[in-house]
């Protein structure tokens, strides 16, 4: 009496789960088809809801099947999608950057599901496993590889018509109904963004994030043997311990979080992580007093974050700082030598919350590591100036500077400096641009020379001495 081998028993098994699975979603395909006309595109697995922008329901229902995310990026479904052969990565230039054994064994891979897709499942079972003896994680790599060939063949895509308007209208529920009727506010707030030298574009990101939802939203692990614990959490709570970072204006922690995944990403993009940025970093003196956050962040495209990036604000997170060289000529016993001294000196900038800005003058005898832990209010030291400050669009504006240590002064500074961003976003360079002394007992103020100044520049300091 014969007995079929272990291995033999083990893949009439496989073959036969192998072909229930490619009927039923041979039979699912055949539903769909015959539901929808030939002539509208396919729909999405994922439906962008309102809900969805809050991330109130950002538990995205991805199919089932674990080749759900594979079928609209396969080699024989890329060619029938719409879009144009030459805007496509080919595979070729997908995998070129892989070792040369993974790319061999994602060439057999590829075969193998070319071999499934024709019903040749005897086949495609040797060929699979072939290309696992080769690297055990074939499939992974070759899921990067297509989803590559899909962003690429993203990009350029306009978008579909109503999404802006529907992104915008979603927003505009969670924010709460603003006054549509054209008011002085509103006319200050126009006139205030017409002197900001910066043009709001849409950014980069809301292309990418449009192609999330052919990728299933979730927090994978790195090695699929080990678990994710960060997956068992709500997203509402995720977001909530983001929204505590916004609180703590620790931006940097935010986008950190946000590079992790596309799930991340997504969480990142809550309204309530960056409505909270923007309502308490556009205040007086950063904006104007009878100016709203929630009427200015209509002119981002009724986007918090666009908002937070692109609208100018001055950092207090830190110290603005320049440093100034010049040459002096010096003494010589000897005429035939000439002697030059290069000069260099510190200006400091500090802003702060309450209206006041502390500037401080000190020479290269003191290293700015040293300095900015002793910036405060209370320093009494020569050269330390307190004044006030406000924003008017990029424009910094800085007067009644008088000296810290309360001495009797025939004059006092103010000064005006243009604030830039570099890169988008960061705030971080102010250019001075005049500087004068005002006489304290006939008020006249006149211009100083600026021979040797040169640009400010952002440098983000921890703690000061207590």
């Amino acid at each position: 009496m014969s007995s079929t081998p272990p291995d033999n028993e083990a893949l009439a098994q496989f073959r036969a789960e192998w072909r229930r699975e490619v009927q039923q979603r041979a039979a699912q395909q055949t539903s769909s088809d015959a539901a929808q006309p030939a002539t509208s595109p396919p729909t999405s697995p994922v439906r962008t809801t309102k809900k969805q922008r809050t991330l109130s329901s950002d538990k995205v229902a991805i199919g089932s099947q674990p080749h759900a995310v594979l079928e609209p990026l396969s080699p024989s479904s890329a060619t029938s999608s719409g879009s144009k052969p030459g805007k496509r990565l080919s595979w070729e230039s997908a995998i070129k950057d892989y070792s040369p054994s993974l790319i061999n064994a994602l060439e057999i891979y590829r075969n193998a599901v070319e071999a499934e897709e024709r019903g040749e499942l005897d086949t495609a079972l040797q060929l699979y496993q072939r290309s696992f003896r080769i690297d055990s994680q074939v499939d992974r790599a070759y899921r990067r590889a297509f989803v590559t060939m899909g962003d690429h063949r993203g990009k350029g895509k306009a978008p579909a018509s109503g999404s802006t308007s529907k992104d915008a209208s979603s927003r505009t529920e969670v924010i709460g109904e603003l006054p549509s009727t054209v008011n002085p506010e509103v006319d200050s707030i126009s006139a205030s963004l017409s002197r900001v030298s910066i043009q709001h574009r849409a950014a980069p990101l809301s292309e990418i994030v449009s192609q999330f939802q052919d990728v299933p939203l979730t927090f994978a692990p790195e090695d699929e043997r080990t678990p994710v614990w960060l997956s068992i959490l709500p997203d509402e709570l995720v977001a909530a311990v983001l929204v505590q970072l916004a609180k703590m204006k620790d931006v940097r922690s935010v986008e950190r979080f946000a590079l992790v995944c596309r799930k991340a990403r997504m969480v990142s993009l809550d309204v309530g992580i960056w409505k909270e940025l923007v309502q308490s970093t556009y205040v007086p003196p950063q904006i104007d007093e009878s100016v709203q956050p929630l009427l200015l962040y209509k002119h981002y495209g009724s986007d918090f974050r666009q908002m937070y990036i692109n609208h100018p604000r001055l950092r207090l997170d830190g110290v603005y700082i320049a440093v100034c060289h010049y040459v002096r000529g010096g003494f010589s016993e000897n005429a035939w030598v000439a002697i030059s001294h290069l000069i260099t000196y510190h200006r400091y900038l500090r802003f702060l919350q309450d209206g006041r800005v502390l500037s401080l003058l000190t020479n290269e005898e003191q290293p700015p590591s040293q300095v900015v832990h002793q910036l405060k209010p209370s320093l009494k030291t020569k050269g330390h100036y307190v004044g006030t400050w406000r924003l008017d669009g990029t424009t910094v504006i800085i007067e009644d500077l008088f000296d810290s240590e309360g001495r009797l002064m025939k004059y006092g500074f103010e000064m005006t400096l243009e604030l830039r961003s570099k890169p988008t976003g960061r705030w971080n360079k102010m250019d001075l641009i005049e500087y004068r002394s005002v006489n304290l007992e006939t008020g006249e103020s006149e211009p100083l020379a600026l021979k040797h100044e040169r640009p400010f520049w952002f440098s983000k300091v921890k703690s000061y001495a207590g």
